[in-house]
């Protein structure tokens, strides 16, 4: 695309940010030619839905295609925008479209008024009340208590799930609602856990600094795959319950010993995996018999078939499918549509055969 256009998109975009309102979100996606028509017109509108203040909404929908338009403009490429833009921000629901203070990244749920979150003061939540971040922070810990406390089709119904349980987070991304399910369940240890350095190190500098690979007995090269155990040993030392530790979601087998967790969390993530059967084999080999694979992310039909397949196919028992769109959409920070649904997906490790 010529420099020309791209900086008259720009331009366009800058326009939508000073008055954001829904015609000039329109004028913006439709600024890039036929790509922009197909690509970015549909994609901005996931970020907010009719639950969201018109102009608030359209503002963080502009402000999001000027950060991802700069970065085209300065030569990042078609692939790198689509790859590393709206293919991980709208597919997973992670990623840049979170401000910087907010550090739980998920779309968040709305279960009111049936149910209302708990212990609000332990969220580390923005300044500003009522404001974008706080309400991502605020619907993204919703959904992580959600996740973390129901193993039937009865939504939020254990509220001592994982209470003095060893957890397992994968692609906890900043952070953010690890620290708060610590504060709030108190299992016995947690470890989230990331591919991505960067989201690490935001988790860390979040107050929680983990012990060195060696002292948590964390998988190292030739050296011993971490039990519970070792990881308690840590935490118990540094004076945390919980560590932050980089590890693929496709190599849990061979990042931890077999039967080191009562449970296995993995929120809005496995839709961006890219073999999620074999996540679910290693979610599988990491839990104790009777422990929880506690998972859940917008997805098709057919993927949703590959999860379920693939619970199937391991030592596991399908416990649970529940459709979280409603919920979800009633937040308003993504749209659940075009035949996909938010799906919770609740499995437990079968005991071992005799």
């Amino acid at each position: 695309r010529p420099q020309a256009r791209m900086n008259s998109t720009l331009r366009a975009a800058e326009a939508a940010m000073a008055a954001p309102t829904a015609a000039s979100l329109r004028r913006l996606a439709s600024q890039g030619g036929g790509g922009g028509r197909r690509c970015m017109g549909p994609r901005l509108l996931a970020v907010g839905g009719p639950a969201v203040a018109p102009r608030r909404r359209h503002r963080l929908q502009a402000a999001f295609a000027c950060q991802q338009l700069r970065s085209f403009a300065d030569g990042g490429g078609w692939w790198d925008w689509a790859t590393k833009g709206y293919a991980k921000l709208f597919d997973g629901g992670g990623g840049s479209m979170y401000p910087d203070d907010v550090d739980i990244c998920n779309c968040g749920v709305d279960l009111r008024p049936e149910l209302q979150l708990p212990r609000l003061e332990l969220l580390a939540r923005p300044a500003e009340e009522g404001s974008v971040s706080s309400r991502m922070q605020t619907a993204g810990a919703t959904l992580y208590w959600l996740m973390a406390t129901t193993a039937s089709d009865k939504l939020c119904g254990e509220p001592e799930l994982l209470r003095g349980r060893d957890v397992l987070e994968v692609a906890c991304g900043r952070g953010g609602g690890a620290r708060f399910l610590v504060e709030i369940l108190q299992p016995r240890s947690y470890v989230a856990t990331d591919v991505e350095e960067n989201e690490l190190q935001w988790g860390q500098q979040g107050g929680v600094v983990g012990s060195t690979a060696a002292d948590a007995g964390v998988a190292g090269e030739g050296g011993p795959a971490p039990t519970a155990a070792a990881v308690r040993a840590s935490a118990a030392a540094g004076g945390v319950g919980l560590e932050f530790r980089r590890a693929s979601a496709g190599d849990l087998a061979a990042s931890f010993t077999e039967g080191s967790f009562d449970a296995v969390l993995c929120v809005q993530s496995v839709a961006l995996f890219a073999e999620p059967r074999t996540f679910i084999r290693g979610a599988a080999h990491c839990l104790r018999p009777g422990g929880h694979l506690l998972l859940c992310d917008m997805v098709t039909p057919a993927s949703l078939q590959v999860l379920l397949d693939a619970v199937s196919e391991s030592s596991l028992e399908l416990i649970a499918v529940n459709d979280l769109s409603a919920a979800v959409n009633k937040v308003g920070l993504c749209n659940v549509a075009d035949g996909r649904c938010y799906a919770q997906v609740v499995a437990r490790k079968l005991a071992a055969a005799p």
